[in-house]
């Protein structure tokens, strides 16, 4: 059966069609209202995620965008507050950190930590590795793990 051999109450396919998109995109502008709301309950464990960077970090966490916010709230619903400072413990006594190469920059944000990729690859050990090569052999050699 196609949508054109229906019949919506008397509409026509034009006005069904337009009622629906408009119905589509009042949808989608709820949706976007609500992305970023954060409780404040994750508003405290966020603050208290970035004091504790700003403790360990030779780098201070200036500003965190909506997105980077939720992303440390949803990190912190999933792996808990304790995972999240072992991962930037992680990533501050990691060899990389230590000398000077290439993704320094990245890894001194913690917006870019707290990405549910970066997060992933930071708690199994990608990072953590020295001039001989990886630490954690689950990740392909040639992969240099930034998307």
């Amino acid at each position: 059966m196609d949508i054109e051999d229906l019949e919506f109450e008397g509409l026509t396919i034009e006005q069904f069609k337009v009622i629906i998109a408009n119905e589509v995109k009042n949808q989608l502008e709820i949706i976007k209202k609500n992305r970023f709301k954060i409780s404040a309950k994750d508003l405290d464990n966020v603050n208290r995620v970035r004091m504790y960077w700003d403790e360990v970090a030779s780098v201070e966490c200036k500003r965190l965008f909506k997105q980077e916010k939720q992303n440390i709230a949803q990190n912190v619903k999933e792996y808990g507050i304790d995972k999240i400072f072992e991962s930037i413990d992680l990533v501050w006594s990691s060899p990389i950190m230590k000398g000077k190469n290439q993704y320094q920059k990245y890894l001194k944000s913690l917006g870019w930590c707290m990405k549910p990729e970066s997060l992933e690859k930071i708690l199994k050990g990608y990072y953590n590795r020295d001039k001989q090569g990886y630490q954690n052999e689950e990740f392909d050699k040639e992969d240099n793990g930034f998307d």
